[in-house]
């Protein structure tokens, strides 16, 4: 048993040499593995996202190779309290008028092996409040390779909450799933932050458990 994990140790990291993401790989051939085998890779210093992915889904926690399944009610306290520290970050800034105005934007994820344009649109600021507009929403379909139109009731831009203070610094958070749907554990909710003046914020998205994670940048335009 531990040589055919030492060979899927070995398979790996084959995959991760030759640059094969999350996004474009399924973890269909470690799906055997057990839920300790993927926490022994847990407890390294930097785990393969593959490894990580696997954990989130499962939805287990790691502790010195060893993994728990975390009980529906753990899983509710830990979105409770992660919910609970992003909106304390949101209401500790001061809303200010003074940026207010349309700003187009663009959004690149930057991962361990590559960077590429997700999607783009406006966002709104009025008294402080950053929002995305509903108009000219686009995102990448991950299919044809191209830029293609997001409705008004797409919940990933609408999700975007924020706020901009005097001197033009963004506090947000933003629902989002920089991988193809269902990659990555799926969809959650992180903070954004940055400068108007710097025209430019970002985020982290946490893969499983850290400390890997994957940026997402938002590149602003001009106010118009």
């Amino acid at each position: 048993m531990k040589l055919i994990f030492l060979i899927n140790k070995l398979f790996i990291l084959l995959l991760l040499s030759i640059g094969i993401t999350v996004s474009s790989y399924s973890a269909g051939p470690l799906d055997h593995w057990s839920d300790n085998e993927l926490c022994e890779w847990m407890d390294q210093p930097s785990p393969p996202w593959i490894i990580q992915n696997l954990v989130d889904s499962r939805k287990i926690s790691c502790s010195n190779g060893i993994a728990k399944r975390l009980t529906a009610s753990e899983l509710q306290s830990e979105k409770k309290v992660e919910q609970a520290n992003l909106e304390e970050r949101l209401e500790s800034i001061e809303a200010s008028s003074v940026f207010d105005g349309t700003y187009a934007f663009k959004i690149f994820i930057e991962g361990k092996w590559n960077t590429f344009l997700a999607g783009g649109g406006n966002l709104q600021i009025k008294n402080g409040i950053i929002s995305i507009a509903v108009e000219n929403r686009k995102r990448l379909n991950t299919w044809s390779n191209q830029m293609v139109e997001v409705g008004a009731d797409n919940k990933y831009f609408n999700s975007f909450n924020g706020r901009v203070d005097k001197n033009g610094t963004v506090e947000a958070n933003f629902l989002y799933n920089p991988c193809a749907e269902g990659d990555c554990g799926g969809a959650h909710n992180f903070p954004v932050s940055g400068s108007l003046e710097d025209s430019e914020l970002i985020g982290k998205f946490i893969l499983g458990t850290g400390p890997d994670f994957i940026k997402v940048i938002f590149e602003l335009g001009s106010k118009s």
